[in-house]
């Protein structure tokens, strides 16, 4: 099976047919396959996405990956969430705190 090749966007890799002229540094020959790489905004792990014969569908899985890291730091320097609030008081007046 042919290998995933990096290309010149960061995280977006490309898989070429084994027949493909590209392997031989010609023009390509075959619809390649794609698939995108990024970290998860809240694991940090790294992530998959599917593979796709469209392009442009991976790099938009990848660009949602980069705005929702923002949103995740802007929500957790925003400071603790109500439910999170409520849940220390909860325990503060459990363990008598």
């Amino acid at each position: 099976m042919a290998e995933w090749q990096p290309t010149n966007r960061r995280g977006l890799y490309v898989r070429h047919a084994k027949r493909c002229r590209s392997r031989q540094g010609k023009r390509c020959t075959c619809e390649p396959s794609y698939r995108g790489k990024r970290r998860s905004p809240l694991t940090r792990e790294p992530e998959y996405s599917r593979t796709s014969k469209d392009r442009s569908a991976i790099v938009t899985w990848l660009e949602g990956g980069e705005k929702a890291t923002e949103a995740v730091q802007e929500r957790r320097s925003a400071g603790p969430t109500f439910g999170e609030l409520a849940h220390c008081w909860r325990e503060g007046v459990q363990n008598g705190s």
